[in-house]
């Protein structure tokens, strides 16, 4: 009887030891499990238990740097790279798989992943075999858009078993095997701003303000007129709020009209001669561009048909920028046109002036009329011919001779 409890005791022994070496290898993927007890049955009675405690271990990493994607560019997530960034983002990457995110909430600070292709913000493609991922913008209609994240992202690590000991419960006749399985999480907290930039609109932050068909010549005598206009694709972020034409630099001047005012309001009704005026611009950034963050600042430029002009002063703050004096016109007999600029169809059929002779002629009917300077003319019939007259009376002694010497000859014969 004792021989076959000591085998039974043996038996328990070796079942235990084989149970321990064996739990690491199942419990090391587990996550998310809470204390627990297995009881389990041994060959000819009795049993074993197994008690596992489960302890959450977390590391944090704060993520600062900016993720910056531009329109039409791929953005790689290097899994060689280790700074807080990179792996923040592997944390989002199957490399294995395409994988899509959109915003979790309305407030657009936080990401999450979802199945719905056409809803996506952002596309992330798997390479296992180059370990990278490329990350795209998809939603072009939120390109030039600054969003500041803030969430937290948790990824499991992994788990580690680790044995305590077996004891024997008096109570129950069983043995207890007491172990811990620390499992860990890293934690990613972004902290940091999502910029889905353009050409122009770098982090929210609007480089460059694109104005076209600004009319900056006219002639003399001409009424005012305010052509220019947005260039195409930034209406959705800017507006060209007001343009003034003014008498001389406009912090100084006394005569200023607005592109909002009617001819009737203006100051001055027409351009004069040999008076210098003065070009400025009032741009305000639009409701939408709020909505995605959009700002000018200090180094806002202005490309005006196609240019960057230079100005006198500017007024900037975060929803709108003020150029003054970027253009200085004075008033010519012909309009001279600028790069970019069309010519407004109330002058394409406008008379203009030739300066040979000072009379109005359509631009098509002109012609070129060569004047001969200095140049005497009588008021008798134009033979055309101006050659000396001694020639001719020459000429006529000569004939005169000639006939005389023949009819001598004849009359002697």
């Amino acid at each position: 009887m004792k021989k076959l409890k000591r085998t039974k005791s043996l038996l328990a022994i070796l079942l235990t030891l084989c149970i321990c070496a064996t739990l690491p290898i199942a419990t090391v993927f587990a996550e998310d499990e809470n204390d627990s007890v297995d009881v389990m049955d041994l060959p000819g009675g009795g049993s074993i238990t197994v008690e596992t405690t489960v302890r959450d271990n977390y590391t944090d990493s704060n993520v600062t740097d900016d993720i910056n994607l531009t329109i039409g560019e791929d953005y790689i997530i290097d899994f060689t790279k280790e700074d807080n960034l990179s792996i923040a983002l592997k944390s989002m990457v199957d490399l294995e798989k395409t994988k899509y995110y959109n915003f979790a909430n309305s407030d657009n600070n936080s990401l999450i992943e979802i199945e719905n292709i056409s809803e996506a913000l952002l596309k992330i493609v798997g390479n296992k075999a180059e370990n990278k991922a490329v990350m795209t913008l998809v939603d072009e209609e939120s390109a030039g858009s600054s969003y500041s994240l803030q969430f937290m992202r948790t990824q499991y690590t992994g788990s580690m078993l680790t044995y305590i000991g077996t004891f024997h419960d008096e109570q129950t006749g069983n043995d207890v095997i007491k172990e811990i399985r620390d499992d860990y999480y890293t934690r990613h907290h972004f902290n940091c701003k999502l910029n889905l930039n353009t050409p122009d609109i770098e982090s929210g932050i609007i480089k460059n303000i694109r104005i076209d068909n600004a009319t900056l010549s006219f002639k003399t005598g001409e009424t005012p007129t305010f052509t220019a206009k947005v260039s195409d694709g930034y209406g959705d972020f800017y507006t060209l709020s007001c343009q003034d034409w003014s008498v001389g630099p406009w912090a100084d001047s006394e005569q200023i009209i607005h592109a909002t005012e009617t001819t009737d309001e203006y100051v001055f009704k027409t351009f004069e001669e040999g008076k210098k005026y003065n070009y400025s611009v009032f741009i305000d950034l639009t409701s939408e561009a709020t909505k995605k963050n959009c700002k000018f600042d200090e180094n806002t430029k202005l490309i005006l048909n196609g240019k960057e002009v230079t100005y006198s002063s500017m007024e900037v703050a975060a929803d709108y920028a003020y150029f003054y004096d970027i253009a200085e016109m004075t008033p010519t007999s012909e309009m001279i046109l600028q790069p970019g600029q069309d010519i407004p169809q109330s002058r394409q059929d406008t008379p203009q002036v030739d300066k040979s002779d000072g009379k109005d002629v359509k631009n098509k009917e002109r012609k070129s009329v060569p004047i001969v300077k200095n140049q005497k003319i009588s008021s008798a019939v134009k033979t055309g011919d101006y050659a000396n007259p001694l020639l001719w009376v020459i000429i006529l002694l000569l004939a005169v001779t000639s006939a005389g010497t023949t009819v001598f000859y004849k009359r002697k014969n």
